[in-house]
């Protein structure tokens, strides 16, 4: 199975590549996880994962007394234990805090003792570590490197995320597994037409890219012991080989 650190927004890209004239580098493909619809439970739905990543919704930089919290996530289990953007993160549990690897030895639902440093203030905060869908970041990882390709997960805001979803469900709440990436084209000439948008139903994944192609998937196919490298990547093939193929022939 693949293991990846809690981050929730990454910009990964190949910026060592330099574009000549006719050189298709770099390809830049993004992803706009768009989660559930908002008329399922998309935290039950994550909670059913075997493949759950642990989740504590911070980004940070290591300093000489602990971990500076650069961006603390709304809605995060961070968030809700009250931590903010600023604080120093020096001990959990009595543990000291050098680097991020540390949280790699949390466990999901486990409760543990962040001791802060806030405006020179030291307080403890009870934290409970979540559990987050590990498929879109698999799916990051697959798209980075291959083919000079410069990718990067993308945030969308709320008049897409409301635009994509009415466009890639049908009417009977069922995904549009066969022309989900043609339904989305009238939105194109407002937002990026090399981004992927993945979103989770109750039973399936569906991944589209505008103009190039559509998946569904079964969640049990990319989760547990099927989350690996060649599952997701077969995957991500079928949504964007017509791209990488344009891009190439026509740099």
């Amino acid at each position: 199975m693949l293991k990846y650190s809690a981050v929730i927004v990454l910009m990964l890209g190949g910026f060592g590549n330099t574009a000549q004239a006719g050189d298709p580098c770099p390809i830049h493909v993004s992803i706009n996880d768009l989660g559930s619809p908002n008329w399922l439970d998309n935290l039950a739905l994550i909670n059913a994962l075997e493949s759950r990543q642990t989740w504590i919704g911070i980004s940070s930089i290591p300093k000489d007394d602990g971990l500076l919290l650069t961006r603390v996530f709304a809605g995060s289990p961070a968030a809700e234990a009250g931590l903010l953007e600023g604080d120093i993160v020096s001990d959990i549990d009595g543990r000291p805090v050098t680097e991020s690897s540390t949280f790699e030895r949390l466990n999901i639902g486990e409760s543990v003792i962040f001791s802060i440093e806030r405006a020179g203030q030291r307080s403890d905060a009870l934290l409970t570590i979540g559990g987050v869908d590990p498929v879109p970041l698999a799916i990051l990882h697959q798209l980075q490197g291959e083919d000079c390709r410069d990718s990067e997960f993308a945030t969308p805001n709320e008049a897409l995320e409301r635009a994509v979803m009415a466009a890639v469900f049908t009417d009977s709440r069922g995904f549009r597994c066969e022309d989900a990436h043609v339904a989305l084209q009238p939105l194109m000439e407002q937002y990026q037409s090399d981004t992927v948008y993945f979103v989770r139903g109750s039973r399936r994944l569906l991944l589209t890219m505008p103009y190039y192609g559509t998946t569904c998937v079964s969640v049990g196919s990319l989760d547990g012991d099927n989350l690996n490298d060649a599952e997701v990547s077969a995957v991500m093939e079928r949504v964007i080989r017509n791209y990488v193929r344009e891009r190439h022939e026509n740099p």
